[in-house]
């Protein structure tokens, strides 16, 4: 019983910062948007002649919250926890990579990138961690059977 709570305190803890930011952005999606247009999305997306405009952006920026807010919701209701962890943590290595590494010369990333990549990395560590942990819970009998009341029960 504790241990499940604890398990929960933890898991919610991790999804703390992803469910405040993507109710951020979805509430408020013009600086969300301006911020998306000012990342690498645009030289990204050049490579495939394609070109947003300002309120693409920011419908992109509040489809983006929705979708960290249903995946952190998924994860915390248990519902594909593996799955949607996962999910979660390769979303959260391309905004690192979105917003934080300098695509045209990744050795000049500043420093300032370099610790916001760095959390970005514990946070997605966290997130394959509660990918690969065990997620099952089990029935387990509250007292102990024979095998022979077990073959009688079977019977």
């Amino acid at each position: 019983m504790l241990r499940n709570i604890i398990r929960f305190l933890g898991l919610s803890l991790i999804l703390s910062i992803f469910v405040v930011t993507s109710i951020n952005s979805f509430l408020y999606p013009y600086p969300a948007g301006a911020v998306l247009a000012k990342s690498n999305l645009p030289f990204i997306l050049s490579w495939f002649d394609i070109s947003l405009t300002g309120s693409q952006y920011v419908h992109l920026a509040q489809a983006n919250g929705a979708v960290i807010f249903a995946l952190s919701l998924f994860i915390i209701l248990g519902v594909g926890r593996s799955f949607f962890s996962f999910m979660l943590a390769l979303h959260t290595i391309l905004m690192a990579t979105l917003y934080h590494v300098d695509m045209r010369d990744p050795i000049a990333t500043s420093e300032g990138d370099r610790i916001q990549i760095t959390r970005y990395l514990s946070h997605a560590g966290a997130l394959l961690f509660v990918s690969a942990s065990r997620q099952g819970y089990k029935y387990v009998a509250r007292y102990r059977t024979s095998p022979v009341e077990r073959s009688k029960k079977e019977n």
